[in-house]
C-alpha cells in the first residue's frame, strides 16, 4: 500500500528541471546560452529586467583567474507554458577550465535539477546541477 502511495506523489509531483545548451564557437566573442525553464517556476516570469537580476544571483560564469564572464540577455520568449532564455556569454581567451555555476530555481525547489549541454570543438559534454552543486569546469 505504502509504495502504491509513494508511487502516485511520483507521478502527480512535477518535474523541476532547467535544460540549457551553451553553444561555443572559435574566434567569436561571445558564446550562445539558451535555458529552457517552466514559465511558472520561473519567478521573474517574462519580465526582462527581472530576469537579468535573477540570472545575475544564480547563474555564473568563471575564466581561469576567477573573474566572471559578462553575461547580457538577449531575450525571453514563451511557448506553450516554456520559457526560452537566451544569453551571450562573453567569450574568455580559452573555454578549457572555465567554471560554471548553475543554481537557477535551486532556492524554489529541493529537488531542482538543471541540465546544460556545452557545445564546442565539435563534441558536446553535460553538466548537472543540483541544489548546493559546486561550480563544474568545462572539459
Amino acid at each position: 500500500m505504502l509504495s502504491l502511495l509513494m508511487a502516485l506523489g511520483v507521478a502527480l509531483h512535477p518535474i523541476h528541471t532547467t535544460q540549457a545548451s551553451l553553444s561555443v564557437e572559435p574566434g567569436q566573442a561571445y558564446a550562445r546560452l539558451v535555458i529552457r525553464a517552466f514559465l511558472e517556476d520561473f519567478p521573474p516570469g517574462r519580465d526582462s529586467a527581472l530576469a537579468v537580476r535573477y540570472l545575475e544571483q544564480r547563474l555564473m560564469f568563471s575564466d581561469a583567474s576567477g573573474r566572471r564572464l559578462p553575461l547580457a540577455l538577449e531575450g525571453l520568449v514563451e511557448r506553450s507554458g516554456v520559457l526560452s532564455i537566451e544569453i551571450s556569454v562573453r567569450s574568455p581567451v580559452s573555454w578549457e577550465g572555465v567554471l560554471v555555476h548553475d543554481q537557477l530555481l535551486c532556492d524554489r525547489f529541493t529537488d531542482q535539477v538543471n541540465v546544460m549541454q556545452v557545445k564546442r570543438n565539435g563534441g558536446t559534454a553535460t553538466l548537472l546541477f543540483t541544489p548546493g552543486t559546486r561550480p563544474q569546469a568545462i572539459r
